[in-house]
């Protein structure tokens, strides 16, 4: 099953659909950078198994909601830049063992928009799973992460 996933996965990536989402994103300024594609692929097949989604699932989801996935990736991304240490108060710097190990960003590796990709999948069939993604995935404060996940998608579907 894995690597039935694990080659679903890398054809989707390398995918016409998948790579005009990419191609959106950086004719709107965000650099994508070259990762050593087995990390790339560990990385995402990480993402996916801590979804539970399919391959597949992923893709239908893309397709047809190509316009509305860029609009919520392009938000998500924006509104989370620069968050990572949102749980001090003001002033306050985190104990140097729980301080990011990554000073700066060059760039977004080519699956940069795999997860945005997995919430939109989720949101948009099953929103009351998001929460256990993220847990599953690490994304510290998984509840109000989630939440704000929730809150952005929802707007955006007001539209």
């Amino acid at each position: 099953m894995v690597g039935s996933q694990d080659g679903q996965l890398m054809g989707f990536l390398g995918s016409a659909l998948y790579q005009n989402a990419v191609a959106w994103h950086v004719q709107r300024g965000r650099k994508v950078i070259p990762l050593e594609p087995r990390v790339e692929q560990l990385l995402a097949l990480n993402a996916v198994a801590a979804s539970g989604c399919t391959v597949e699932e992923i893709r239908t989801a893309l397709r047809g909601n190509l316009d509305a996935f860029n609009a919520y990736a392009s938000a998500r991304l924006d509104l989370f830049q620069g968050d990572s240490e949102e749980e001090y108060p003001p002033g306050e710097t985190p104990p140097r063992e729980e301080r990011a190990k990554t000073l700066s960003i060059d760039g977004y590796p080519n699956m940069f928009l795999v997860s945005p990709l997995i919430e939109f999948t989720i949101m948009r069939s099953r929103p009351s799973e998001l929460e256990a993604f993220v847990r599953r995935y690490r994304i510290p404060n998984a509840s109000k992460h989630s939440k704000t996940l929730l809150a952005l998608f929802s707007r955006m579907n007001e539209r």
